[in-house]
């Protein structure tokens, strides 16, 4: 039985959706640049880790492969260069993979963010 077929209905939706979000605001970010630059506004980062944040559960090889698609389909349909697309997605997702591990050894207390900085005196 394949890897997918394991997975729940729930596990597959999910990831789906979390690669829908992540291609919309690929698009949002790459319609709201000048012709020529790079984005100046780039939410699908900031929104990816913020969902693997709250959902770590959801960080499985499935939703990894749907965030790829994302990401490159957004480039590639808005008319991105292959090479182009290529290296910026892969400092994309390099990017969100190193917040997302670095986060998981953060102090529990910390992650769930319930606690202040204490004044130090």
């Amino acid at each position: 039985m394949s890897t997918v077929g394991r997975l729940s209905s729930s596990a597959v939706r999910r990831a789906v959706l979390i690669g829908v979000v992540v291609f919309v605001s690929c698009l949002f970010g790459i319609l709201s640049r000048l012709p020529g630059t790079l984005a100046v506004f780039w939410p699908a980062n900031a929104l990816l880790l913020g969902i693997l944040f709250r959902s770590p559960r959801s960080a499985t090889p499935l939703t990894w492969i749907c965030v790829v698609a994302g990401y490159v389909g957004a480039d590639l349909i808005t008319g991105g260069a292959w090479e182009s697309t290529v290296w910026l997605n892969a400092a994309n997702i390099v990017g969100v993979a190193s917040g997302f591990y670095a986060f998981r050894w953060v102090d529990g207390e910390d992650r769930r963010l319930t606690s202040t900085l204490e004044e130090v005196t």
